[in-house]
């Protein structure tokens, strides 16, 4: 199923299909290198079926929980961002709930990151704030 999502300046589709997470490369071009952010509470079979579709895939755990969501974690993930030379060009993606997809979202703005891919339980979307790049994909 996909949902359109429109809001001003921006458009996204959400697309709701089981199975979708092993097919990641069906809906989104993902080039560059990749920080997945998750946390505690995702199984560990999930993290690995998501890095295993990509070429250069670094993953950073955060603890489960509201808990995560503070200045000495983002601070923490900037600082990897950092450390590992992720450019504009390179994605961001968050495999989890809120706070994960929260977590992700932040760093991209700070570190110009091209691009986020947001995981969130079984809903999957893409969106780009890259200025060149084409029409935002979701899955």
């Amino acid at each position: 199923m996909k949902i359109p999502v429109m809001i001003p300046n921006h458009e996204y589709d959400i697309i709701l299909e089981r199975g979708a997470l092993a097919h990641l490369a069906d809906y989104v071009k993902i080039q560059g290198k990749v920080l997945l952010i998750t946390d505690t509470g995702v199984p560990q079979a999930h993290i690995e079926l998501v890095s295993a579709q990509l070429a250069d895939c670094d993953c950073y755990i955060v603890e489960q929980g509201e808990g995560s969501k503070s200045f000495t974690v983002l601070q923490k993930i900037l600082s990897y961002m950092l450390a590992h030379d992720f450019q504009r060009s390179d994605c961001v993606i968050a495999l989890g709930g809120g706070v994960v997809g929260d977590l992700a979202g932040l760093p991209q703005v700070f570190t110009c990151a091209g691009s986020v891919l947001s995981i969130f339980r079984r809903r999957l979307w893409h969106r780009s704030t890259a200025a060149s790049a084409e029409r935002p994909q979701s899955i």
